[in-house]
This record gives C-alpha cells, structure tokens and sequence, in this order.
C-alpha cells in the first residue's frame, strides 16, 4: 500500500512538473486541409489561414491539435517545438530520472502557447513564400529557398557572440542582414 501511494505521489509530482494540464476530454482543433508540411516545419498559404488556425486554437483549454492531425503531421515529419518535452510530459513517468538530468527544458523563447504549437523544434514556420525563423536575436524571414543562408547568418551570430543585432535599418525594429533575409527586433 505504501509503494502504491509513493509511486502515485511521485506520478502526481511529476505531471505538475510538466506543467500541462491533459484532460481527456477537451476539445481539440483540427489543422486546416490548406496547411502542409514542407521541410518539416508547417506551411500556410497565406497569413489569414495562419492567424484562422490561432484563433481557432486561442478558443481551446490546451492549444493542441487532435490526435488524428497531430499523427499526420508527425508522419510529415513535423515535430512542434516542446514535442521532446511534451512526449515525456505525456507519456512517461520516470523514477529516477528528471528533466533536468536529460537536459530537456520546454521552449521559453517564445511566450505564447498557441504561436508556439505552430512552430517547429527549430522555431520556423512558412507562410506564403517566407520562412520564419525566431532565434534570440529576433525573428529572421526571407524566401523559403533562403533558410540555409539564415541559419549560416545565426551560426555567424552565435560563434562571434554579437550583442548589437546585424543589418541596416530600413524600418523600426526592422533591419535588412542580406539580399532578402530581414531581422524583425522581436524582443526589445
């Protein structure tokens, strides 16, 4: 009786730990048909169709997608943002080990829950022709064709510890850091 009530306190301590809330019957939104997967990161024809899928996800308990869209973007190769954290939140109640020893940490960059369900584990999203990609620096975005050159302009970032963002300023907030790859300043 007592390992029975020990390993419940432990399963109860460690679902509160994932800080998810998983009620079997809430609701859950399905993805629109519009919507691909396009080297594994969702992809929306046009920004209305993107801010439909939030808005239909704001209107959920937990901004999930249901089980039958979530098996097939996942077979596209689509993995969300926290999915290694929210595969273990769900899925697996560790005695000896924690989160931290796996190193394993949910995704504190990006804020809201709902954007974040749309994001992929490299935070990228595509909408239209543009792919976007949040970093610490900010939100970088240019044509589809052009991600590698943004993940070469952050590795450059990363390994020469910039503090000052790069670019020319062509707008608030906005610099311009190659031939059409912008810096939206998403966090000052």
């Amino acid at each position: 009786m007592k390992v029975n009530l020990f390993l419940g306190i432990l399963a109860l301590t460690f679902l509160i730990s994932c800080t998810k809330d998983y009620n079997l019957n809430v609701k859950k939104t399905k993805l629109d048909p519009t919507v691909t997967v396009k080297n594994n990161r969702l992809s929306f024809k046009t920004i209305e169709s993107l801010e439909t899928t939030i808005a239909q996800l704001q209107l959920l308990e937990n901004p999930e997608f249901d089980e039958e869209t979530t098996i097939l973007i996942e077979k596209q190769g689509f993995k969300g943002l926290n999915y290694n954290y929210n595969k273990i939140c769900e899925n697996e109640i560790m005695q000896s080990e924690s989160l931290e020893n796996l190193n394993i940490a949910e995704d504190t960059l990006i804020e809201d829950p709902y954007f974040a369900t749309l994001l992929n584990e490299d935070r990228e999203i595509e909408v239209g022709e543009f792919v976007y990609k949040i970093d610490e620096y900010g939100t970088f975005f240019g044509p589809s064709e052009k991600i590698e050159e943004i993940n070469s302009i952050i590795n450059d970032l990363e390994q020469n510890e910039v503090t000052e963002l790069p670019g020319e300023l062509v707008d608030d907030k906005l610099y311009k850091v190659a031939d059409d790859i912008y810096l939206y300043d998403s966090f000052n």
